[in-house]
């Protein structure tokens, strides 16, 4: 069976006071709910950006893309 997993992100940077959101909609094959769960949200955990390297940034400033969850 097909599942739709809705992922949500949000930006992380110094000193915000309020937060930019990313949704990504992943389509998992599973034999059942919690297998297609667990498959979104390890998808989705990798797919986060700690910027460790310093490449991402947000208006100018270093910036984290976090995964916050399905």
């Amino acid at each position: 069976m097909y599942y739709s997993a809705h992922a949500i992100f949000y930006f992380k940077v110094d000193d915000q006071e309020s937060f930019l959101i990313q949704e990504n909609v992943y389509l998992v094959k599973a034999d059942d709910d919690r297998v297609a769960m667990d498959l979104a949200v390890s998808i989705a955990i990798e797919d986060q950006d700690l910027n460790e390297d310093g490449h991402l940034e947000l208006n100018g400033k270093k910036a984290q893309l976090v995964f916050a969850g399905i």
